[in-house]
């Protein structure tokens, strides 16, 4: 027996109540000395004995009402024979086979379709199953069926991915899938076991939509080891990590699909340095690919490739309006942080024209547009039209003018704001635009002046303030485009320069800009990314097209229209195609899955106890005895013996109380 609400149990604190009152009620009454009765007139007295009866019969009901009260609202219920209880009509089988790249060390993945097999074999025949697959996500394989060749077939064309999942994703992953079943439910779930795959919280593992859960664990103690590299300025560095092979073996560096260098390991070597700076690299993207020949338990992750992209950087020129160069501090600071994905830097007095050229350079980013000399107004404006791009932004120099140049935004002088002005947050007008992409301005953007303008025709405006006014807008001249902010880039206006989202944003702008794209760090077999272009060019997403690892593009025809969602995997280098420019990306497998350590047995069998200790019914919000339910309550057959008790109760205290009032005649 379980109770479903144990804390009830307290009200039996109240049984004190009855027994206090009934304790008072029945006290010795004083004796006092009293004259020889003899000469008194005798009278029938009541018996004692009836009326002490009826009075702990009246206690006994009263204490029996309290404690079935409580009992009744403990939630009582008694475990019942699963099997016995329901008919498989009301049952539904979910088997889970783990299909991360783990399973493919030697040996796993057989053991895991035999396992799923055996699973099938002890079933009734009539038992509804659907099968699963778990590696990078959670996918559902077949529908709910009874048919078990169908699902034997789809075992048969399983094969292990090159994925890898956290367990307490796929465990809310499949609460996702199967709470709308109003059956008792079966987990099955065949798996390694991965110690590296466990959740930060360990609750994440109960399967709050299972009724019961089994574990089947498969393979046995394994070691592997791992091969990975860096490339830092012609140095190459490869580590190895894990449990070493006792023979090391022998690492080969490819270049392009050419072999570059072979070299035989020492034993117990941990790290190989490689100079390769007089190497003659190919302009874009260059494919380096570690190949370590040794003998472990999982050869996935015995090959590493590295990225190193010499395709044409961009040129970026920063025109600041005062001399010391103090007012571009800021943005050369965050852009700064993308010279190694192939920007180029230049800061320059906008006023020193001698001393840079706007033709050698893809974008040009000017600290005031209102601080321009006459002379480079007219040639950055030739430079727009003839496909430049210019991001801009307006200061105090701006003030005195009564239109913005190269946009022709009027400049209203009406709605300056003074120094005391209320601050203001950042609102986006176009979730969509690639200006905004995972970009979160939130709340910890405030900015204190800013240049209120009436866009002109053909303004885009893409952010602007709380207050409505525009303070992001989008200017086609030509065949180029203007970037124009309201506010400078720096910390004179606003706090913009220090709150986080400073860099995604001018990386942001940089990307659409130059139509440029640089892939995310840390991608791994089993990520997405999007590609693909819509029908307004404004709001693509800036990735076009992907070229797999065997030059062959991951996007048809027919989805080249469209955005898509590409998974890659994959491990290789990727070529990611942008509007006008390419860039490399190296996909490797997932460092957790090379740890073949299973958890803990302790582990294993507390994730046990735990999806099988409470009824899951009454956690995903069920009837703890409905459908499926392998607890029998009995609630309703308590609630009427209450009712009987209170009854009896009833009858008791009038008879008492009938006693009690009886007199002598």
């Amino acid at each position: 027996m379980t109770f479903f609400a144990p804390l009830f149990f307290l009200g039996l604190l109240g049984v004190a109540l009855p027994l206090w009152l009934h304790r008072m009620n029945y006290s010795n009454p004083e004796t006092r000395p009293f004259t020889a009765t003899f000469l008194l007139k005798h009278t029938k007295l009541t018996a004692a004995t009836e009326q002490r009866l009826r009075y702990l019969l009246l206690l006994a009901a009263r204490l029996l009402a309290l404690i079935l009260l409580v009992l009744l609202f403990a939630k009582p219920a008694l475990e019942r024979d699963a099997t016995a209880a329901l008919d498989e009509a009301d049952r539904t089988h979910y088997l889970v086979v783990d299909t991360s790249l783990s399973m493919a060390a030697e040996g796993r993945f057989a053991q895991a379709v035999g396992a799923a097999r055996q699973v099938l074999d002890d079933l009734p025949g009539e038992a509804r199953v659907q099968l699963f697959s778990m590696g990078e996500n959670l996918a559902a394989l077949s529908a709910v069926t009874s048919d078990r060749d169908e699902i034997r077939r789809l075992l048969e064309r399983l094969e292990p991915g090159t994925g890898s999942m956290d367990y307490g994703v796929a465990m809310q992953q499949l609460n996702a899938l199967v709470r709308s079943a109003n059956t008792h439910r079966d987990l099955v779930l065949i798996s390694d076991l991965q110690r590296s795959n466990l959740p930060e919280r360990f609750a994440d593992l109960v399967p709050a939509a299972a009724s019961s859960m089994q574990l089947v664990p498969v393979g046995e103690e394994q070691t592997n080891a791992r091969v990975t590299a860096t490339w830092n300025q012609g140095q190459l560095a490869v580590a190895f990590t894990g449990a070493l092979p006792a023979q090391p073996g022998e690492l080969e560096i490819w270049l392009n699909g050419n072999l570059l260098r072979r070299e035989l390991l020492a034993p117990g070597a941990r790290q190989l340095d490689f100079d390769l700076s007089a190497l003659q690299l190919l302009p874009g993207g260059n494919r380096f690919e570690l190949r370590w020949l040794a003998e472990d338990d999982l050869a996935a992750d015995n090959r590493f490739f590295l990225a190193v992209d010499r395709s044409v950087r961009q040129r970026v020129l920063i025109l600041t309006h005062r001399p010391d160069l103090s007012d571009g501090l800021f943005v050369e600071t965050a852009l700064d942080t993308l010279s190694e994905q192939g920007v180029d830097l230049n800061t320059r007095f906008m006023s020193d024209s001698g001393r840079y050229n706007l033709a050698d350079y893809d974008l040009v980013v000017a600290t005031d547009l209102g601080a321009l000399p006459a002379s480079l107004r007219s040639d950055l404006e030739g430079f727009v039209r003839d496909g430049g791009n210019l991001l801009a932004a307006l200061g105090q120099a701006s003030l005195s003018l009564s239109q913005v140049p190269l946009s022709g935004d009027a400049i209203r002088a009406d709605g300056l704001p003074g120094p005391s002005a209320s601050r203001q947050s950042l609102v986006a007008s176009s979730t969509a635009h690639p200006l905004l992409d995972n970009l979160n301005l939130g709340n910890a953007i405030s900015l204190y002046r800013w240049v209120s303008l009436s866009p002109a025709n053909g303004s885009r405006v893409i952010v602007q303030l709380g207050s409505g006014e525009p303070w992001a807008l989008e200017h086609r001249l030509g065949n180029g485009r203007l970037l124009l902010f309201t506010s400078p880039l720096d910390s004179s206006w606003s706090n913009l320069p220090l709150a986080p989202a400073f860099v995604p944003l001018l990386t942001n702008a940089l990307q659409w800009l130059s139509a440029t794209y640089v892939a995310p760090e840390g991608l791994q077999t089993g990520s997405s990314l999007m590609a693909g272009r819509s029908a307004d060019s404004a709001i693509s997403v800036p990735l076009q097209q992907i070229i797999g690892p065997s030059a062959t593009p991951l996007l048809e025809l027919s989805q080249l229209n469209q955005v898509n969602l590409v998974k890659l995997t994959e491990p290789g280098v990727y070529e990611l195609q942008a509007a006008t420019s390419s860039s490399y990306v190296a996909i490797n497998t997932p460092t957790a899955e090379s740890d073949l350590t299973p958890m803990a047995a302790e582990q294993s069998s507390r994730w046990i106890e735990l999806a099988n200790a409470a009824p899951p019914e009454l956690v995903a919000g069920m009837d703890p005895a409905g459908p499926g339910s392998q607890w029998q309550s009995f609630e309703n057959w308590l609630l009427l013996l209450v009712l009987l008790v209170i009854l009896a109760e009833s009858i008791a205290a009038n008879a008492h109380l009938r006693v009690r009032r009886q007199v002598a005649r």
